[in-house]
């Protein structure tokens, strides 16, 4: 599957929000999406090429 590559400097991903903020954002479709989060897991593979992990304060959750 194709995937789409989106530029992202520190002042840009300053910009964004956390994963709290934005479900606490959400209407009508945050219970399927917590309900779907719960449910996903990465690959074995997927973890051996995760990204760096986030600063502190930039965590989600």
């Amino acid at each position: 599957m194709a995937q789409l590559r989106i530029p992202l400097d520190a002042q840009r991903f300053s910009k964004g929000l956390t994963w709290k903020d934005y479900m606490a954002q959400m209407g009508d479709t945050r219970a399927r999406t917590e309900d779907n989060y719960a449910k996903s897991a990465l690959t074995a593979e997927e973890l051996r090429r995760r990204p760096p992990q986030l600063p502190a304060d930039r965590a989600r959750l």
